[in-house]
Order: C-alpha cells, then structure tokens, then sequence
C-alpha cells in the first residue's frame, strides 16, 4: 500500500474541511454608526451694565449754618493764623501748632485719621480753605465729651462745646513755666535772669470760648 498517497489524501482532506468550516463562520458584525454630537448652544449675550448715575455736586441742598461759618474766623483762609507757614520750607505747619491751626491736624489729634489721639504725629498742610466743616464734624467730635487742659487738669462730662474747647484754651499754664525751671535746674535763683528760659506763649485769645 502506497502510505504516502493516503497521507496526502489525508492532508488535502483536513485541508478541504478547514476550508470549508473558516466560510461557515459567521462574520463580526460591524460597529453601529455613532450619532453625531450635539450642536453646542449659542452663547448668551452679556447683560448691559446699568450706566452709573452722577454724582451729586451736594450731599444736602443746604450745608446747616453755613452762612455763619463763611462768616467766621474759621472761613477765613486769608488770615494770619492759617497763612503764617506759607514762607516755610517746607511749606507745612509744625506738629506743635497743626492741632488748632490745620484741619488735618485737629482730626490727627483726635485720632479721627486712624491715627493716636492725644498727639499730632506729622507736620500738616497748611489751611488753604480754613478750618472746613469735616474737622469739627466727625465721628471722633460727635463722641468728644472731655478735654485736657495744658494744666493737666480734664474737664469732663462736655457736651458738643468740647469740639471747641480742644483748641479755644490756653495753651500753656503755671505748670509749664514750673517745667521749665526744673528742667533748667534753676529752682535755686529764681531772681536771677537765665538765657535758658525763652517766652512761653500762653495764647490766651484763643481762650475766650472756654471763658
């Protein structure tokens, strides 16, 4: 028997029914069309800001007793209280005097600038307009109700006159001259004449509404 053509007799046949069995399988099935994606929304239109109104030239249509302070001393940017720094260089009123004689400086003293009260931390600009309204009407003034005098005596239990009384006092008393002794250490010839001592100036006009 001839082995050889059995075997490729076999081997055609296996081929044969290889063949065969890969055409009887079914083929994959094809993917699914996908949807196509959604438009996106057109977008929104930004809202039209609401236009700002102007600002009123005047908070109040009358400024309360604003007559009687174009009227006053207080008004006049002219005078000598308000102008006497004006040759200075720099051109600004010493912490010592900026209390009573700068808006700024009053409302510095009293804290209302977010700064100490008590005390002037800064030589100020001069007055141009005078002593204004804001700086005797603030929040720091509407609660002032004692003041300290150069004696160091405090005069308590005020009303809205102690926003005055910061400034209408004397500026100096008979403890200051008694300072100024001790400290030139010349307690022991009071009735001798000493250049260390100089003229303390008391401002005593400036006193009348404490009177």
């Amino acid at each position: 028997m001839n082995y050889k053509k059995f075997l490729f007799i076999g081997l055609l046949l296996i081929g044969v029914a290889l063949a065969m069995a890969a055409c009887s399988t079914p083929s994959a099935t094809p993917c699914p069309d996908c949807p196509p994606a959604p438009e996106c929304p057109p977008a929104l239109e930004c809202p039209t800001c609401p236009e700002v109104p102007a600002c009123p030239t005047l908070i109040v249509d009358q400024v309360p007793n604003e007559a009687e302070w174009a009227a006053s001393p207080h008004a006049d940017a002219t005078a000598e209280a308000f102008r006497h720094w004006d040759e200075d260089d720099p051109k600004e009123v010493p912490t010592s005097c900026a209390q009573c004689h700068s808006p700024t400086g009053y409302m510095d003293f009293l804290g209302a600038d977010g700064s100490a009260a008590g005390v002037v931390d800064a030589a100020q600009p001069p007055a141009d307009k005078g002593i204004t309204c804001v700086a005797c009407h603030n929040e720091m003034t509407e609660s002032l109700s004692e003041v300290t005098f150069p004696s160091g005596v405090v005069v308590s239990d005020l009303g809205p006159e102690a926003r005055c009384m910061v400034c209408h006092q004397g500026r100096a008393s008979g403890a200051n001259i008694d300072s100024a002794i001790a400290t030139n250490v010349l307690t022991d010839t009071l009735d001798t004449p000493s250049a260390e001592l100089r003229f303390t100036n008391i401002h005593y006009y400036a006193a009348a509404a404490t009177l």
